[in-house]
């Protein structure tokens, strides 16, 4: 693939990606009604960074004059289907922080790989990937500390 090839693929992958990750997120917030307020606001803030994250991706598609396709129907489904399955409504707080730190870390790995498989040299996009890392880390390090 050539350079803008592997650059559209890599930031339509990423939108695509967080768009999943904030209802994720949202869900989570919705299904656990044990939710302390510094888990809810852990995951406030992650929500607002990865929409920051995505504003800042319809951009660089914009200055490449590309469109992202929004996810399907199916792919919704299946995604609201997985945090139903993995989260009960009074799943325990020390729990609840593991599953959504397995998230953040599997997020991390995704985005590693899918940008391993591509070849980016943009500069602009490298600190999108690594702003987006720090994203997680954070996040991690936030409920680390409510154990």
């Amino acid at each position: 693939m050539g350079k803008i090839d592997d650059e559209f693929e890599y930031l339509e992958y990423e939108y695509k990606n967080l768009q999943i990750n904030i209802q994720n997120v949202k869900q989570i917030i919705n299904i656990t009604k044990k939710l302390n307020d510094k888990i809810v606001d852990i995951l406030k803030l992650k929500v607002e960074e990865y929409r920051k994250c995505m504003t800042s991706i319809k951009k660089m598609l914009e200055r490449r004059k590309k469109k992202i396709e929004e996810p399907g129907l199916f792919n919704k489904v299946a995604t609201s289907m997985s945090v139903k399955l993995n989260i009960k409504e009074d799943e325990e707080k020390n729990n609840l922080i593991d599953i959504i730190i397995q998230g953040c870390n599997f997020n991390i790995n995704s985005l590693n790989k899918k940008f391993d498989e591509v070849n980016i040299t943009s500069k602009t996009i490298i600190k999108l990937k690594n702003r987006i890392i720090n994203i997680e880390e954070n996040c991690i390090d936030s409920l680390k500390r409510l154990y």
